[in-house]
């Protein structure tokens, strides 16, 4: 007996077939997709509120971050205003290092992680995302073994933080590093 396909089971076929092609040649996979919620790959809309982001409890290098969020004015420190955060996990490709953060009492927040990787010919870098009643900014911390940098874009738009509280500090120890990063929210700063 002779088998025959249909010509839909044919098409259907080639579709689902060609689609798995098309998905599996995307650079680095589903992670490197961009979403409307970020302009950063890896974002993550349903990570974990936590301030320790470290996966794994090695001897390795680790990278404490902490700052104030600021209003609009760059003067008034902003109660309450979450921080979400991500960054390439150390000797990978994947965004496993991520988490939500609320700023405390004092308007401050603070973070450990371990020290992420770097995708080729860029520095490390850990990207924000500061939102609030709506406001929302979205911006990346730029940083080498010995100090954190900040983008152009980042220094048009956050400027009214004035330069002591707008660069970013870093202090460098052997297996741990600490930035300072402070930001500010305003309302014209939407997605």
């Amino acid at each position: 007996m002779k088998q025959t396909f249909s010509r839909r089971s044919f098409l259907s076929n080639t579709v689902l077939a060609t689609t798995s092609i098309a998905f599996i040649s995307i650079p680095s996979g589903v992670s490197a997709l961009v979403t409307p919620e970020s302009p950063f790959e890896g974002y993550n809309k349903y990570a974990e509120y936590k301030t320790d982001l470290r996966t794994s409890f090695s001897f390795g290098k680790e990278v404490i971050v902490n700052g104030i969020i600021y209003d609009s004015t760059g003067k008034t420190p902003v109660p309450n205003a979450k921080i979400e955060v991500w960054h390439l996990s150390p000797e990978s490709t994947k965004y496993k290092h991520r988490g939500k953060i609320l700023t405390d009492s004092e308007r401050h927040y603070q973070f450990i992680s371990n020290w992420p990787n770097r995708a080729l010919g860029m520095q490390y870098r850990i990207y924000f995302k500061v939102s609030k009643n709506g406001s929302v900014y979205i911006t990346e911390l730029l940083f080498n073994n010995t100090r954190a940098h900040i983008s152009s874009k980042h220094w048009e738009t956050q400027n009214v933080l004035g330069d002591k509280k707008l660069f970013p500090k870093m202090n460098t120890g052997l297996y741990t590093s600490e930035s300072n990063f402070n930001l500010s929210l305003n309302i014209n700063q939407n997605i």
